[in-house]
């Protein structure tokens, strides 16, 4: 049975209260209209598909919880009302709006709808904003994958070669190579020599790859971190050789 304001005669804090809860049961739908399609709709906690910077807690206790955290915002569900329907900060900034806001978009005012033109505005203002990043990033890695290429150097006699005896490998792998240290470059600890293994999709065309990180003498870099990707290498693997595959290790 529908729940409407003109049968509700309890006090405000109640009213708040019915209007929460009314929010709770429709957080996916506020998700959806607000942010679009999660990027897995399952599990503890939804995360925005045109921008992963945005997430919202679905079960448990913190159901309806969300952050932004690029903007470094983020409340419960009648914040994200005030955000995304009032052009507010938070629901505090005018709390009986953003209330009669919340009412409307529960359906729990007979008779009005809210007025989902400035949502969808910028939901869509979202969208092509995360497209456009998605587009930059994917340019801005594919830049990179081309510097280190130029960059690299063939395996024979060189440091990598040196780290590849060392683990017992001494057949080198085709098409894998020896990477100088690169400073100018976006990379993770540039300063280091490295074996690379480049990551290739389907029709052949290196994507991105992984970096082992060595000493200019062929020995296990020190860092923590010795081998970091780069570029993009989902779905794209390091081709790797039997005769590489059968025998030595690469810690």
């Amino acid at each position: 049975m529908a729940r409407h304001f003109s049968r509700f005669s309890a006090s405000d804090d109640a009213r708040a209260e019915l209007i929460r809860q009314a929010l709770l049961d429709r957080a996916e739908d506020i998700f959806t209209l607000a942010w679009g399609k999660p990027v897995k709709a399952r599990g503890a906690d939804w995360r925005a598909s045109s921008g992963s910077s945005r997430s919202m807690a679905m079960q448990g206790p913190k159901r309806g919880q969300w952050f932004d955290h690029s903007a470094g915002t983020g409340g419960d569900l009648l914040d994200l009302v005030a955000a995304e329907l009032c052009g507010m900060s938070s629901a505090r900034e005018d709390f009986p709006r953003v209330l009669d806001e919340a009412a409307r978009f529960c359906g729990l005012v007979q008779g009005e709808l809210p007025d989902l033109s400035a949502l969808m505005a910028n939901k869509a203002a979202r969208e092509a904003e995360g497209a456009r990043q998605e587009a930059a990033q994917a340019l801005s890695r594919a830049r990179l994958v081309k510097a280190l290429q130029a960059r690299a150097k063939p395996l024979e006699g060189s440091p990598a070669a040196s780290y590849l005896a060392a683990r017992g490998i001494d057949a080198l792998p085709d098409g894998w190579c020896y990477l100088p240290p690169v400073p100018d470059l976006s990379v993770m600890h540039p300063h280091r020599p490295a074996l690379v293994a480049w990551a290739v999709d389907a029709s052949g065309h290196v994507t991105g790859g992984q970096r082992i990180l060595i000493c200019e003498d062929g020995s296990k870099a020190p860092e923590d971190t010795r081998k970091p990707a780069f570029g993009a290498i989902g779905g794209s693997p390091a081709r790797i050789p039997a005769r590489v595959a059968g025998g030595g290790r690469f810690r």
